[in-house]
């Protein structure tokens, strides 16, 4: 053709590459719906308000429009894109043109560059999809010749993530990544992680159970400097993340026994290499060595490889050599999460680019940033990170002297420009080259940590050989509203998991030292102890990103801490939590709101009671701004002795996921409890996923021998032993029938279900056959064909018409023996159960079918002791909506309710 090619240029659109074609004919950036939908999915359109004019044909009314980040070339800008239903390539306008400052010398030279790019991510598509396995490799754990198996019995799980960490454990089943197991010597506790997204991410607690029992491995990781050695001299950088790396690396069968997790769905073996296990990091610096180690112009560390080259065209031959390694191998990268082709990246703590490797500012951004003081305490802070590092800050004593005499006894606060230039002047020493040291992986590594009502702040800082402490970096910044709001464990918990995600490149995969001037959470975080199964939903979560690190955690008193402490008292200004920060603080926010919901009080009610109660009012101060070393008082002990696991979410104390209830409303909580007149067991068993209080086992005891029903109908016949059924494998598969009557004057056919313990009380006005396979009719239309039914030898069950109809519809009958009621065992037990709460209910003064009623609903939705799970759960997949629930709005109504008030806070600033 005589047509000169078109010319495009490969951008990026919210970090996804675009080819698209120059028009400088076209005023604005075009691209059709498809290729919106295939590469925005997740956005909405927003009206255009514009028509398109082509050369040819009719105008064209847009679908849409959006305003979405752009990359190109180092710059990126924000730019508007319309949106058509047909058409033809994605084309840049004039305005992008405009907005982009391009220069068309520079468009020609990079033409075959781009367009090559585009063709290394296709060729390499298959790298970005689906979950990875390593090809013809398996990884063996070593255990100490003196390991002793160890066997833990599963945590209690919040009913709010049942469903959740259910899901989770399927897909990494339809993946292999875990296999179920009937049994094991070895079970590890498993703790549920919200992530940002809504979903659960499932992680072993290997603390206490395999790690101790490995032997370590010794393989190094790499040297920084040799690493940026391999990557000097390039012009762009590439930086590739590996996808869930560890679950890529398959464990070889023997090892696989020792990695079981303990849920309460049952053992699972995990069948790759388990986020939690000490020589996790080693093992994967090892396999990703073996693949790229060797390539030119690439380094590896952890699942962060970066590739660059001499010139583009080098750059990509590399790429593409390393992609086509990592495909072959089996291994699978997060697109979201790649650089590709960029002009700088950050990479260990440093800042690469062409020119070179740079210390990354943001190293000393806590200290540039640090807010001017407000008053005397925290100028005291300062002034004692200055002494912390004074001997190697030069005229210490002349810079800091109007400083000094502000602190005076007899001098009244005044904050000078003499005090603000000697307050700038100090903090540039305090950033100084000389006084920062470089990284050495061959120094012992510390972490100090602290926080204060407003804000954490930590410092990563080397020992040298002569027990000289000096900072690597600093880090601090302001907490959030929702933050503030924490008791001050939680903040101090805080600060060490933020210091510790801000610094893992440093830490990840070597050992360090973690200090705290909070004693409690030594304890809480030591790796060689378990995660509390009682310790709040959040500092479980906390602990399990700490579990991936390799470090001792030691106590340090808070007047030794300066440099935390002073980080923690005057943060950078406006950086609180971020977004996704703030995500997962409303996650664990809504994880809690359902402990509320399943009350039949709203948490306004709590909080204001718990407020107003003489006890609960000293214990919410205390949990917000710290206990002391002891109390004296009896009735805070009981509340001390868990000061570790209290909280305080929406303004109610919680211990662990259990919300404290003010004494006002126990009697109240106890008649809700005790509804349907279960018994003891049931009661704790059911308080014991929502409620706490002192003494709260014993007043459920003192309630039910106290309830006059239910001691006159407790003196029934002993429960029948139950035969020794194979547990089922799904729902309504075996199903055990017995009738109960005549009682109180009438018949009830009574079923239950082997695998959910889901109930059916059927009252009979006959017991003959016919009335019977009615009754089955019904229940094998709402749930299905059950595979077995057990029964006793009644004549209703043996003749030939009800027999006749269990084989049309292909079920089994089995027949208890006469004088062995042990092989339907179930139901006689559940006949006794059904007919003890229902005499207890009518001598309470129920009618008969009130009775019934409030029978099964306190059965089904009551955790049953041999599943430990609800039979509502077991058989619908979901929770009941139950009396715990009518007093008190939804999560909706609560989000709704916030959304209404931002509208009117919105409106009335119009």
């Amino acid at each position: 053709s005589s047509y000169p090619k078109p010319i495009t240029v490969t951008v990026e659109i919210c970090n996804k590459p675009l080819q698209m074609e120059i028009d400088t004919g076209s005023p604005v950036t075009v691209i059709n719906l498809e290729t919106f939908q295939e590469i925005l999915p997740d956005i909405q359109l927003k009206p255009s308000g514009i028509t398109l004019k082509p050369y040819t044909g009719k105008p064209i009314v847009p679908e849409g429009m959006v305003q979405v980040e752009m990359r190109y070339n180092g710059q990126v800008k924000r730019h508007e894109i319309q949106v058509v239903k047909n058409g033809g390539p994605p084309i840049l306008g004039r305005a992008w043109l405009q907005d982009f400052q391009v220069n068309w010398e520079e468009v020609h030279n990079v033409r075959a560059e781009t367009l090559t790019l585009a063709g290394v991510l296709q060729k390499h598509s298959s790298i970005f999809e689906g979950p990875g396995e390593l090809k013809d490799y398996a990884v063996k754990l070593c255990v100490n010749d003196d390991a002793q198996p160890k066997f833990l019995r599963p945590r209690s799980v919040p009913y709010a993530l049942r469903q959740k960490i259910e899901e989770e454990l399927d897909r990494l089943e339809k993946e292999q990544i875990i296999t179920p197991v009937m049994r094991s010597e070895w079970a590890t506790p498993i703790v549920p992680v919200m992530k940002a997204n809504g979903q659960v991410r499932i992680c072993g607690d290997y603390k206490v159970t395999l790690n101790p029992a490995l032997k370590p491995d010794r393989y190094p990781l790499p040297k920084t400097e040799d690493l940026f050695v391999k990557i000097a001299h390039g012009e762009k950088f590439t930086k590739l993340d590996c996808k869930q790396a560890y679950f890529q690396i398959p464990l070889a069968e023997e090892s696989r026994n020792l990695t079981v997790i303990n849920t309460h769905k049952g053992l699972y073996q995990v069948n790759r290499v388990p986020f939690g296990i000490t020589p996790a990091s080693a093992i994967f610096q090892r396999v990703i060595e073996e693949l790229v180690g060797n390539l030119p112009y690439t380094g590896a560390f952890q699942d962060d490889i970066v590739v660059t080259g001499k010139n583009d065209q080098h750059h990509l031959r590399n790429l593409d050599i390393v992609l086509q390694k990592l495909k072959e191998s089996g291994l699978r990268l997060g697109k979201e999460k790649c650089c590709l082709m960029r002009d700088s990246i950050e990479y260990l703590g440093h800042v690469v680019d062409k020119q070179g490797i740079h210390p990354n500012p943001k190293k000393v951004d806590a200290i540039l940033q640090a807010k001017t003081p407000k008053d005397q305490k925290e100028l005291g802070a300062f002034l004692g990170l200055l002494n912390y590092y004074g001997k190697f800050i030069s005229n210490a004593a002349d810079i800091l002297h109007p400083l000094h005499e502000l602190l005076r006894k007899d001098k009244r606060w005044e904050w000078s420009r003499s005090c603000q230039r000697a307050f700038n002047e100090a903090k540039k020493q305090l950033t100084k080259k000389s006084l920062l040291v470089h990284y050495d992986p061959a120094l012992p590594l510390e972490l100090h940590c602290d926080a204060s009502s407003h804000g954490i702040g930590a410092v990563l800082q080397h020992v040298l050989p002569n027990k000289q402490r000096r900072p690597i970096a600093f880090m601090s910044r302001t907490l959030s509203k929702g933050e503030r709001n924490y008791s001050q464990i939680d903040k101090e918990a805080l600060s060490l998991v933020e210091g510790v995600k801000k610094f893992h490149q440093y830490l990840f995969g070597r050992h360090f030292t973690l200090w705290t001037d909070h004693k409690p959470l030594v304890s809480i975080f030591n790796p060689g102890k378990g995660i509390p199964g009682t310790v709040a939903a959040r500092m479980q979560r906390w602990a399990i990103i700490l579990s991936g690190y390799d470090f001792d955690i030691k106590y340090v008193s808070t007047d030794k801490n300066v440099v935390a402490d002073t980080l923690s008292r005057l943060p950078m200004t406006d950086k609180g939590a971020t977004k996704s920060e703030t995500t997962r603080m409303d996650e664990i926010k809504c994880l809690h709101l359902d402990k509320f919901q399943a009350l039949p009080l709203t948490h306004k009610q709590i909080s204001r009671e718990t407020r107003k109660d003489p006890v609960l009012s000293k214990v919410l101060r205390l949990t917000m701004d710290g206990w002391p070393e002891q109390v004296n008082s009896e009735d805070l002990k009981p509340y001390f002795h868990r000061r570790t696991e209290l909280t305080v979410e929406l303004d109610c104390l919680m211990w662990g996921t259990r919300v404290i209830v003010p004494s006002r409303y126990r009697k109240h909580v106890l008649n809700d409890l005790h509804q349907g007149h279960a018994g003891m067991t049931k009661m704790k068993g059911l308080a014991r996923h929502y409620v706490w209080w002192p003494l709260l086992d014993h007043d459920i005891e003192t309630m039910v021998r106290s309830c006059r029903p239910c001691q006159e109908v407790s003196n029934e016949a002993p429960k029948v032993p139950i035969h020794p059924w194979e547990y089922p494998k799904k729902k309504w598969q075996r199903l055990h029938a017995d009738f109960a009557g005549p009682f109180q004057g009438r018949n009830f056919l009574l079923i239950i279900d082997a695998y959910s313990k889901w109930p059916e009380v059927v009252p009979m006005t006959s017991t003959t056959s016919a009335a019977t396979i009615r009754v089955f009719l019904t229940l094998f239309a709402r749930y299905g064909l059950p595979e077995r039914i057990v029964t006793d030898n009644g004549p209703q069950f043996r003749s030939s018409e009800f027999r006749d109809f269990m084989t049309r519809n292909g079920v089994q009958q089995s027949f208890s023996p006469p004088n062995h009621p042990a092989t339907n065992g179930a139901a006689e037990n559940f006949v006794g159960t059904f007919k003890k709460s229902v005499n207890a209910s009518l001598k309470s003064g129920l009618t008969m079918e009130e009775a019934c009623h409030n029978f099964l609903v306190a059965y089904r939705t009551t955790p049953h002791t041999t599943t430990g799970s609800t039979p509502a759960k077991m058989m619908t997949g979901g929770e009941f909506r139950t009396r715990f629930d009518l007093l008190r709005p939804s999560i909706t109504d609560v989000v709704r309710s916030e959304q209404a008030k931002q509208h009117a806070s919105r409106n009335s600033k119009e």
